[in-house]
Order: C-alpha cells, then sequence, then structure tokens
C-alpha cells in the first residue's frame, strides 16, 4: 500500500512541475521621473533591434500595445499615426532602461 501511495504522490509532484502553476501576471513598475510606469508586456524586434512592442500603463492609464523606436524617438500607434516621444514618457523610459 505504501509503495502505491509513494508512486501516485511522486507522479502527482512531476505533473504539477511538469504542468507548472497557474501563471500570474508581472507587471515592471517603475517611478520615472515623478511617473509611473509600467510596463504589461514587451517584446524586442529581432530585425530591428531598436524597435520594441510594449503594452504599458502610464500614471494608471492602460494604452493599447505600441510599438517604440528608438532610433527615431517615436511610438507608432495601432492605426499607424506616428507620435514623438513624451518628455519622460514610457519611451523614453523604455529606450533608456532596455538599449
Amino acid at each position: 500500500m505504501s509503495v502505491l501511495l509513494n508512486t501516485l504522490l511522486s507522479s502527482l509532484l512531476l505533473l504539477n512541475l511538469w504542468w507548472g502553476f497557474p501563471s500570474t501576471v508581472n507587471e515592471t513598475c517603475r517611478s520615472y521621473h515623478h511617473r509611473e510606469i509600467c510596463i504589461i508586456s514587451i517584446k524586442r524586434s529581432a530585425k530591428y533591434h531598436w524597435e520594441y512592442r510594449a503594452e504599458v500603463r502610464v500614471d494608471g492609464q492602460r494604452r493599447p500595445r505600441e510599438k517604440y523606436d528608438c532610433r527615431r524617438r517615436e511610438r507608432i500607434k495601432p492605426d499607424g499615426r506616428h507620435l514623438p516621444f513624451e518628455r519622460f514618457g514610457a519611451g523614453d523610459y523604455i529606450c533608456q532602461t532596455l538599449s
């Protein structure tokens, strides 16, 4: 009986380690020049290493996923509009911290 119980417990433990625990949202929030900037998700472009696709929250307001171009210092909105980086905004923070 104890061999069967040990085998069952070992199998459950291995299954749990393989399957993993439920993922949690890990946002990175920092105070940057008196603004709170949280990176919800970010991905660096493989082809253009100076570009990032990121979803951020600035001072509590969530923004949709935008492209941040660190060379041109502009963010590209989902509708294709190009906007210059805001002073001490998310673009500045992303490019200074990650580039």
